[in-house]
């Protein structure tokens, strides 16, 4: 009996693109601003709605103890009255050392002499040595003082916008205590829940086009930056995030809006 030749054929099915999906636009960081250490408000130096950058001073707590204990520390570092007193003392009791070796080698001064003169000038020595620690110590807490003043002045961790002012001047910031928040508007972060069903269209993607809500409806080309490996079984939907970059702030964060996969691209 003779078995009839099989043919086997593999269907190729490109990816077929999805229909118009709602998503909705936020910022790429947002942060609760707080202080490191405890203490009174004195002041905050931002509005809501303004623009900071990296490193700019947000707020600052009171801190008259932190800069009366700076002063001191940088009075201590630069008084050289202690080094310059063991320096006298060193050069004089070298010079009497001296004195005292010659006379011994010339048996004009008895030994015992010439051992008195080689403890005053050892202790002259450690006393010396002990006034150049004290000034290298006086400098490191210079810079102690220094870094718990710092501790007083918030700054802003990144570039981005102050979103809102929890605590006004005057009030007491303890643990955990929100000062401002701050968030980041460029680039801005698009998320989606797409049907399980898509999966070919997405990962057959690297963009997509972004239509924001009225009156930010121009749209927007958008890079894929993140897909979810584990799909969420009640709703039969994973997670896709994109990115553009918006350098002049001009679209605001907090948007709807719907996308489209552009396949291929």
């Amino acid at each position: 009996m003779k078995i009839a030749p099989v043919a086997v054929f593999i269907l190729l099915v490109s990816p077929a693109r999805s229909e118009p999906l709602d998503c909705t636009i936020h910022p790429s960081l947002k942060v609760e601003v707080t202080s490191p250490v405890e203490g009174i408000l004195q002041d905050v130096l931002v509005e809501q709605g303004e623009r900071v950058v990296e490193g700019q001073i947000l707020a600052q707590l009171q801190s008259d103890v932190e800069r009366a204990s700076l002063a001191i520390a940088r009075a201590r570092a630069e008084s050289r009255t202690a080094l310059q007193t063991a320096e006298s003392r060193y050069g004089f009791y070298q010079t009497r050392l001296d004195r005292a070796r010659q006379l011994f080698d010339r048996k004009a001064a008895p030994a015992e002499a010439l051992e008195r003169a080689q403890t005053e000038f050892t202790i002259a020595e450690h006393e010396l040595e002990n006034a150049r620690t004290d000034l290298k110590f006086a400098a490191l807490e210079v810079k102690r003082a220094e870094a718990l003043l710092a501790l007083k002045t918030v700054r802003s961790p990144f570039d981005g916008i102050v979103v809102q002012q929890f605590l006004d001047p005057g009030a007491l910031v303890g643990d955990r205590a929100i000062i401002l928040e701050l968030a980041n508007l460029d680039p801005l972060i698009v998320r989606a829940f797409v049907p399980v069903k898509d999966y070919p269209v997405v990962t057959a993607s690297s963009r997509a086009t972004v239509l924001p809500q009225a009156p930010f409806d121009t749209p927007i080309s958008t890079e894929i930056t993140h897909v979810d490996s584990v799909f969420d079984m009640a709703s039969g939907t994973f997670g896709v995030e994109l990115s553009f970059a918006n350098p002049d702030y001009r679209m605001p964060s907090g948007l709807r809006c719907t996308l489209n996969f552009n396949v291929g691209d």
